[in-house]
């Protein structure tokens, strides 16, 4: 019995220790198989790796290069490009103002341009007796020398020389002007050596001169209408008026409010034009001639200035005529008069 017992444990033991070995062998011979897997993966890994390996130590070489060379071409262009910033600057600073001087030059000979066919256009026009368009050119060839001299860049010698034409060409035109109305406006007058009685102003007469045909009501002549525009456009017809209101007054406005028989005739010729001549009448008893009388010879006077002469104008130049008369706007009214002196007045 106690050997069967001693069997059945030994042999227990035996079995166990057996189990353990082999299992240990398979436990043994994996480990073998996975390490030889590892292995074989490593390798492979190992195999692939090295080759990208080089070629990627050896594009960090290129790169390397050519950032150096990108480093050494961005300063040489930054060299460049600054260097050439200054001379572009510099060439862009000096065309700059080459082109203002230019554009001083050209509008400078554009008003001298402009100068020069103003004052032919002038010259020609005078010559041709259109003498409201030669003013008018004149006034042209004054607002272009203006223009030039508000340039500080302007050259003083040649302002001086184009100064010197316009004044010359508008004295000129003035000198014209003048003749023209000594031809067109003719006054009769006694000799300054006779006394101042009734006898001497009986020779005074004015001729407005004038050219119509037959069938045409005698009218403003279109030479004086051109020759009192002209002058009023040069601002010298104030003056011309002044000096003809002047003899106006002296020789037949004043005479006719001084003698009662004196009295105005206005005739209208053909070849003369109007004339408006003194003549006396009836020896009047009278010492002085009354308001409503002078009223009519004044008003016969002025009426027919008017309409052969200021009729050419506005209000503002008739009404500077009458001022240069001496005449007072509202003077034409009988009310207001008191004596006839104070048309004078």
């Amino acid at each position: 019995m106690a050997s069967f017992v001693t069997e059945v444990l030994a042999s227990s033991g035996k079995l166990e220790k057996e189990d353990l070995s082999c299992k240990i062998s398979k436990l043994s011979r994996k480990v073998e198989d996975t390490k030889e897997e590892v292995c074989e993966m490593i390798n492979k890994k190992y195999n692939d790796f090295l080759p990208s390996l080089q070629g990627s130590e050896e594009l960090m070489l290129e790169v390397d290069e050519v950032s150096k060379e990108m480093d050494v071409l961005k300063n040489c262009i930054e060299t460049e490009v600054k260097q050439n910033i200054h001379v572009a600057v510099a060439e862009y600073t000096k065309l700059k103002q080459q082109l203002e001087k230019n554009t001083v030059i050209i509008t400078m000979l554009g008003h001298l341009k402009e100068f020069h066919s103003a004052m032919e256009e002038s010259n020609k026009a005078s010559q041709d007796k259109k003498y409201v368009v030669a003013a008018n050119q004149l006034q042209r060839a004054k607002a272009t020398v203006d223009s030039l001299k508000g340039w500080k860049t302007s050259h003083l010698p040649l302002l001086s020389a184009l100064s010197s034409e316009l004044t010359v060409q508008r004295e000129n035109l003035i000198y014209h002007l003048g003749d023209e109305w000594k031809r067109l406006v003719i006054w009769r007058l006694p000799s300054s050596k006779e006394p101042a009685d009734l006898k001497s102003f009986l020779k005074v007469e004015l001729n407005l001169s004038h050219s119509c045909s037959k069938d045409e009501e005698p009218g403003p002549p279109a030479v004086l209408c051109s020759v009192l525009q002209a002058l009023a456009i040069q601002g010298d017809l104030q003056h011309k008026i002044k000096l003809f209101s002047q003899v106006l007054l002296k020789n037949m406005l004043k005479p006719l409010v001084m003698f009662p028989s004196l009295s105005v005739r206005v005739t209208e010729q053909q070849e003369k034009g109007t004339v408006l001549a003194l003549q006396s009448l009836e020896e009047s008893q009278e010492e002085r001639s009354t308001p409503s009388q002078v009223y009519s010879k004044l008003l016969l006077v002025l009426t027919t200035l008017h309409s052969h002469l200021l009729g050419l104008f506005g209000v503002d130049h008739i009404m500077t005529y009458y001022k240069n008369l001496g005449v007072r706007k509202d003077d034409f009214s009988l009310a207001r008069v008191t004596s006839a002196e104070e048309y004078l007045c």
